[in-house]
């Protein structure tokens, strides 16, 4: 038996171990109505957000994106894949146009994935990749297919006729970014929510003394992962107050509550309400009202 045992152990160590890349990009670049690539520089502004998979990776939020000579001679925009990502959304402004491109399901370590001569036009557009297998692409043939650097070769490409906009159905309702933004706050996760950018110039948090009509906190933050920050410096050592949701009462007239029937809790910070507006028939958060339960 213990022969068995050793060489059994041998036969592992011997196996080699082929570890995930994670190290591949995303590319983007684009072109005018007459075919011409748009340089990088050409546009008036260029974000990138994204959501990864892992928990340990901070999620991107309106960054600039990096330039990379990939494919040769072409500029083009990347974000790091990193081990996988749940939705890169790309802002784009051209001549006073602009453009979201949204890319859902990127896995890892599949290669560097091109989305090779998008055409620029105003709106919101989406392509779901689908994760493993790859739905949308093919393998890459062009040039930077092949390269003496393997991290410089493409993998995949994604073209723009694989590119739909997002149908009404698909259009989050208020009712369920109520239900989300109730679910990431309870969750102190909302910051999971800054790929969306569901919201315009920010949002302001206000937050209402249970015992004090009068005394309330306001502050506008840039994204919502400015507001879980400043609501943890709030929370003492034995990690109160604790957060609560409740569930949706009601959304109209652009105001979304949840329902605190049953009275609150001493030491606990609820979501009571936010107001939102309408951009482009999707809605957006204004202003987040929490109450603090002493």
């Amino acid at each position: 038996m213990k022969v068995i045992l050793a060489l059994a152990t041998l036969a592992l160590a011997a196996t080699p171990v082929q570890p995930q890349r994670c190290g591949d990009a995303l590319l983007l670049y684009l072109r005018d109505r007459g075919g011409r690539v748009i340089r990088p520089a050409e546009f008036e502004s260029a974000t990138v957000s994204a959501t990864y998979t892992a928990d340990n990776v901070a999620d991107l939020v309106a960054a600039a994106p990096e330039i990379k000579d990939l494919p040769p001679r072409v500029k083009s925009f990347s974000v790091r894949v990193v081990c996988g990502m749940k939705a890169a959304q790309f802002r784009l402004k051209y001549k006073g146009e602009a453009m979201t491109l949204r890319v859902l399901n990127v896995p890892g370590d599949a290669g560097h994935i091109l989305l090779e001569g998008i055409s620029f036009r105003k709106g919101l557009y989406e392509v779901d990749l689908g994760g493993r297998p790859l739905r949308h692409a093919q393998p890459y043939q062009g040039e930077g297919s092949k390269a003496a650097d393997p991290a410089d070769e493409i993998a995949w490409v994604v073209r723009d006729s694989s590119l739909r906009k997002p149908s009404r159905q698909q259009r989050q309702t208020i009712e369920q970014l109520a239900k989300t933004l109730a679910d990431a706050y309870a969750a102190k996760a909302m910051s999971k929510l800054d790929a969306a950018r569901p919201y315009l110039q920010g949002v302001r948090i206000v937050i209402q003394d249970s015992l004090d009509d009068d005394r309330r906190q306001a502050r506008r933050v840039k994204t919502l992962a400015e507001a879980e920050r400043r609501l943890r410096r709030l929370e003492r050592e034995d990690g109160t107050p604790l957060r609560e949701a409740r569930p949706l009462a009601r959304c109209g007239r652009g105001r979304c509550t949840y329902n605190l029937d049953g009275g609150i809790d001493h030491n606990h910070l609820y979501i009571t309400s936010f107001t939102y507006g309408y951009r482009n028939r999707a809605p957006y958060i204004k202003t987040i009202f929490l109450l603090d339960g002493d």
